[in-house]
């Protein structure tokens, strides 16, 4: 029988290289007749100068901590060589593929109006970053700029899929103060820190000399390049800023607010495949506002299209959408979500907005019409 005590579901929730890093400061009338000191967005103010404390080997850590002269400063601490994903440059290390002094290797500089895109120069951002000052980030895992330039997280926090949380989601795994897909990256294959040999990519989070599952070899990562921003249809085919990859073919993201930053839903529960064939894992989505959501792994990535077996979803009543997903032309269309209890395929039904941001779907969800009733994600 159906329950129908109200459950909760699970809450969603890188200048000149040289001793010291120095950015580019303003500085002005501080309102008492004297000047007030530089700003630092992004880095720290050190005396009279702005330093990147992670990388400033004169720096390391904080102000006034210096390496020894046979030392590099790597994420904040001196040490005898650079970590994955950067490299010595002056005593720093650097991430080649951001920096406009350090662009694809050191001392390669970009001219002026030019960013880092990708380890390549260009006169926009490409490949799915954000153009932050003068480089070109991702938004969705830098802890300085969080879903958005200049929005940084807080000491202990670390940036998931573009939001502040103290753990990963999305299936990433925290490798120092990033959230990195270790079943892909060469920096931390299989795991943290796990550095693939030269000449090897990651594949599938072993470390081996070609790429399997349908992707490409792209320098030192295995990519779909159907649906890889940076590599569409192709390796170093990035999709210029606010296209996204889609078949291969870069396509227009709508720039609205739906599309740019959804709340993710990621309750592994709530997948097709999760099913404990007595209906007493109960839970319930009697807690969403009708705002913007987008299902990410573990969840999955859209609403299924049939009505999945009694006892799937972590949920008595588990949820499928009926109709078809829209185009990007069409902008946001209203569906409908039916709940199957026993051999009912749509017990309870509620209508849903979609919208097709490209490489991904979004929804307006509003909460369940009783409980238990789960909104359903398939991969």
């Amino acid at each position: 029988m159906l329950k129908l005590l109200r459950r909760h579901a699970a809450p969603f929730g890188l200048g000149w290289i040289a001793l010291a890093v120095s950015a580019a400061c303003s500085s002005g009338d501080s309102g008492t007749g004297q000047p007030a000191g530089p700003s630092c967005p992004g880095a720290t103010l050190c005396g009279d100068k702005c330093a990147d404390t992670k990388i400033d080997s004169q720096n390391c850590g904080a102000c006034g901590t210096a390496c020894a002269p046979d030392e590099v400063c790597s994420n904040g601490q001196c040490g005898s060589s650079c970590g994955p994903g950067t490299t010595d440059c002056g005593g720093s290390c650097i991430d080649t593929k951001v920096d406009p002094q350090n662009c694809g290797g050191c001392s390669a500089f970009c001219t002026p109006g030019e960013l880092c895109s990708v380890g390549a120069c260009a006169l926009a951002c490409g490949g799915g970053t954000t153009e932050c000052g003068d480089k070109c980030i991702d938004t969705t895992t830098s802890s300085a700029h969080c879903g958005g330039c200049d929005q940084a997280c807080q000491p202990g926090e670390i940036c998931s899929a573009g939001t502040c949380t103290l753990e990963c989601v999305g299936g990433t795994t925290r490798c120092g103060d990033k959230c990195v897909d270790t079943s892909a990256s060469a920096a931390h294959c299989g795991g943290c820190d796990q550095a693939c040999p030269p000449g090897q990519i990651c594949s599938a989070g072993t470390c081996a000399l070609e790429c399997g599952g349908g992707t490409t070899k792209c320098g030192d990562k295995c990519v779909d390049t159907k649906t890889d921003p940076a590599n569409c249809n192709g390796c170093g085919n990035p999709c210029s800023p606010g296209f996204s990859c889609v078949g291969g073919s870069c396509v227009s993201i709508p720039q609205v607010p739906e599309c740019l930053k959804p709340t993710p839903i990621l309750d592994a529960y709530r997948n097709v495949g999760v099913n404990d064939g007595v209906c007493n894992m109960n839970n319930c989505d009697a807690k969403l506002n009708d705002s913007w959501y987008r299902f990410m792994p573990p969840a999955g990535a859209r609403i299924p299209t049939s009505a999945p077996a009694p006892c799937s979803c972590g949920t008595d009543a588990p949820g499928c959408l009926y109709g078809t997903y829209p185009a990007i032309w069409q902008g946001a269309v209203k569906r409908m979500v039916c709940f199957s209890w026993g051999k009912d395929s749509c017990n309870w039904a509620t209508d849903i907005l979609v919208r097709n941001c490209g490489d991904f779907f979004v929804f307006k969800l509003p909460k369940a019409p009783t409980c238990d009733l789960v909104y359903c994600a398939e991969n």
